[in-house]
């Protein structure tokens, strides 16, 4: 056989082993586009199930709500239910989101301040439209804060806040009497910033 036709031979081989270890891999469907490996720079993603989920999903696994008075602002309870009990002279309430780190921090210094204050209606106001998110970081947290649901952000758009979190707002009679845009790291801060503007 003369080496021009062997070589010829070889390279039909050697496409016919190349193209029948290829076409399976073609016939494979492609790997969806969240795979492992991949990187976002977005807030961390749900499940499509939970990410479709309302913020009514989380009815029942949180407390019961006060009733506040937010001004032009009607918000409801994440979770659980709103009291029929008269709103309270004074509401501090603080917008939060649960893929928020600085709230992790925060939330529990506003449960102990809760705790310390039964004369306010304190609350959070859980600021993305995946509820059951919220209620499951608030549990994951510990927190037993009630929180209001406000996923299409009402309170940042009537009062003009700025577009982050967390922020803690104080409202006296349905007026608001103060915004602090900030992580407060002990109750005795908090305490201080609520008075200041109560005084």
């Amino acid at each position: 056989m003369k080496p021009a036709v062997r070589w010829s031979i070889l390279g039909i081989i050697i496409i016919s082993v190349l193209i029948a270890l290829a076409v399976p891999r073609l016939l494979r469907s492609p790997e969806p586009s969240g795979s492992e490996g991949s990187t976002s720079t977005s807030a961390p993603s749900q499940p499509a199930r939970e990410r479709a989920e309302p913020q009514s999903a989380a009815a029942g696994s949180r407390p019961d709500c006060p009733s506040v008075d937010l001004g032009k602002v009607q918000l409801d309870c994440l979770g659980g239910h709103a009291d029929a009990a008269p709103a309270r002279d004074v509401t501090v309430v603080n917008l939060w989101a649960w893929w928020c780190a600085p709230c992790r921090e925060e939330l529990p210094v506003l449960d102990e301040y809760a705790r310390k204050h039964p004369e306010y209606a304190v609350v959070g106001a859980h600021v993305d439209p995946q509820g059951q998110a919220g209620a499951d970081f608030l549990t994951e947290t510990g927190v037993s804060l009630p929180s209001l649901a406000d996923p299409t952000e009402q309170l940042a758009i009537t009062y003009g806040l700025p577009k982050a979190v967390p922020i803690t707002l104080v409202f006296r009679e349905g007026k608001l009497a103060g915004m602090f845009p900030q992580v407060f790291h002990s109750v005795e801060d908090l305490d201080a910033a609520v008075s200041s503007v109560l005084a």
